[in-house]
């Protein structure tokens, strides 16, 4: 088993990749609508000393803290698993079914048959 720790999970979640997940798995173009308002045209400002930075563009990432956030994170990474892992072949058998990874929120381990 190989275990991997996806470091900064939200924030690597590139936006029109998870558009395009939405609506392949049939969320509907209003609610598609409302979540993409949410992240775009999104800015930051950081303080720095006594002063603050010019606003910067954010172009990735899901927000922090967003209870939606984690659901939209799931979908992400699930369909980005399963496009990964479509023609590996190998891995457990358990209750007569191949088991290829296993995952708990940011967590991920694959399986495989030999090293």
């Amino acid at each position: 088993i190989c275990f991997v720790d996806f470091e900064k999970a939200f924030d690597r979640v590139k936006w029109t990749k998870l558009w395009h997940i939405l609506k392949k798995i049939g969320i509907d173009w209003r609610d598609r609508r409302l979540i993409s308002n949410l992240y775009l045209q999104q800015e930051a400002i950081i303080r720095v000393g006594n002063g603050y930075s010019k606003p910067a563009y954010i172009g990735r990432g899901l927000r922090q803290g967003c209870p939606l956030s984690p659901i939209l994170f799931l979908i992400y990474s699930e369909m980005m698993m399963i496009d990964a892992m479509e023609e590996i072949e190998e891995g457990i058998k358990v209750g007569g079914k191949l088991v290829k990874d296993v995952r708990f929120a940011d967590d991920q381990g694959m399986v495989a048959g030999s090293e």
